[in-house]
């Protein structure tokens, strides 16, 4: 009931102004319309900036973030190719009662630090780069200096080798047989360690 006394009242309030009245709080209400609006752009405006910066600073990051990883790729790919076996011979021997080969390896340290310990997997491939055998060889206390070389040698027992390999090394000539190795570990002086995923 009160409201619709009020409605009346405001009805016949308007009734009794002037039209230049009536036209001045028409364009009172107006302008109040506009001021919200404009005030509503402005936030729309603000926070379209916002979000513009938002998408802005989120590319900046992703391309950071691709350029951190291609960075590590490069550095972590740079840093296991730092160690090479320059040559190696082999010559059949004997392991207890069983036929083997003692293998030589000459290991380059080409990095700037003094190597001590060694866990390397190498792949030994004939000339037309067939995989003849896959073995590890594991080293401790080496002492290799930077850029120096150090000879290394393990036994293989030709029976636990792969019969291709315990074949074709004592017929066939050593530049007919190329060494491709990774390093799994490798540990410096300084107690700082290269660890490298397999192939």
């Amino acid at each position: 009931m009160k409201k619709i006394i009020l409605a009346l009242l405001v009805v016949s309030g308007l009734f009794a102004l002037t039209t230049d009245q009536k036209f001045d709080l028409i364009l009172n209400k107006l302008n109040n319309i506009d001021t919200k609006v404009n005030t509503l752009n402005k936030r729309v405006d603000t926070i379209e900036k916002k979000v513009n910066k938002t998408e802005e600073d989120q590319k900046k990051i992703e391309i950071k973030q691709k350029t951190i990883a291609k960075n590590v790729i490069e550095v972590k790919s740079k840093s296991c190719d730092n160690m090479k076996i320059v040559d190696f011979d082999y010559e059949p021997t004997t392991i207890g009662l069983d036929k083997g080969f003692k293998l030589g390896f000459k290991i380059k340290n080409r990095y700037k630090k003094t190597i001590e310990n060694i866990n390397i997997i190498i792949n030994f491939r004939d000339s037309n780069d067939n995989n003849l055998l896959t073995e590890s060889l594991i080293k401790n206390n080496l002492d290799i200096k930077p850029g120096k070389v150090k000879y290394v040698t393990d036994l293989y027992d030709s029976t636990v080798m792969e019969n291709n390999l315990a074949q074709y090394l004592p017929t066939t000539p050593k530049k007919d047989i190329h060494l491709e190795i990774k390093p799994l570990y490798i540990k410096f002086s300084d107690g700082s360690v290269v660890r490298c995923s397999r192939w």
